[in-house]
């Protein structure tokens, strides 16, 4: 069972596949969650763009080479942190937490069920 914080298709091409840190998700998350902590002047920063061909390869796939944020980006921010907002961390935080309540509800049944307890 797999669950995520945000119903697919939330987000654009672009950020879903190169937005790595302190990006739309993040940002939006961190809004929601705690605002007065969100640096002001959010910017937008991608190594790679949709149908590059450089090293750097989609969240998931195979590795090409190891790097850390610094190495790619100056600011630290690898995505779109002005897509971010407020209502979009909400929802998403609210959807996270459907999910795994779900998770949970299932894990307990089938632990349940393999003790040989009653639902």
């Amino acid at each position: 069972m797999v669950f995520g914080c945000f119903p697919v298709g939330q987000r654009s091409t672009q950020e879903a596949t190169y937005g790595y840190h302190a990006n739309e998700v993040e940002t939006a998350l961190m809004l929601a969650a705690s605002e007065p902590y969100v640096k002001p002047g959010a910017v937008c920063d991608y190594y790679a763009k949709l149908g590059d061909t450089k090293d750097l390869r989609p969240e998931r796939a195979g590795a090409t080479f190891a790097w850390v944020t610094q190495d790619l980006s100056k600011s630290g921010i690898m995505g779109d942190a002005t897509a971010g907002t407020v209502e979009k961390g909400e929802r998403w935080i609210a959807h996270s937490a459907e999910g795994l309540a779900k998770a949970v509800a299932v894990l307990c049944a089938e632990g349940r069920a393999l003790a040989g307890l009653s639902p």
